[in-house]
């Protein structure tokens, strides 16, 4: 069975950096744009946020979400721009559509964040994480 002891031991917020540094930086240079390049900026800070406060199982949400998501935009494409309504960008998303999709949850995870340093032996706390 998969561990977390490693990387629950590891400051939240380095690992948040660097996992998104890497991660988008492979979605950047990929050869299917599925960010604008201010898109990825975006997306870095999002991913900071989720991670940092949320840990894996919040981000493996977000991702999973962002990755079903930009699948879905895909599908009929071609379809969709011959009858004119296709994505914009071919798909790839844009800063707008990074917080129009995860700003809702980017607030929640801010909130739960601020209950951890307020309160950080309280039982709301704990039911948090």
């Amino acid at each position: 069975m998969f561990s977390t002891d490693f990387i629950d031991s590891l400051n939240p917020w380095l690992v948040a950096v660097g996992l998104n540094a890497i991660l988008l930086a492979i979605v950047y240079f990929a050869p299917k744009k599925l960010l604008t390049p201010a898109g990825v900026v975006h997306a870095w800070v999002l991913g900071v946020i989720v991670w940092g406060s949320l840990r894996w199982p919040g981000y493996a949400v977000v991702g999973f979400y962002f990755l079903a998501g930009s699948a879905v935009t895909r599908i009929g494409m071609a379809e969709k721009e011959a009858a004119g309504i296709g994505e914009k960008r071919e798909g790839a998303r844009g800063p707008e559509n990074v917080w129009g999709s995860a700003l809702t949850g980017t607030l929640c995870a801010l909130g739960v964040l601020a209950v951890r340093w307020w309160h950080p032996e309280g039982a709301i706390a704990q039911t948090l994480v």
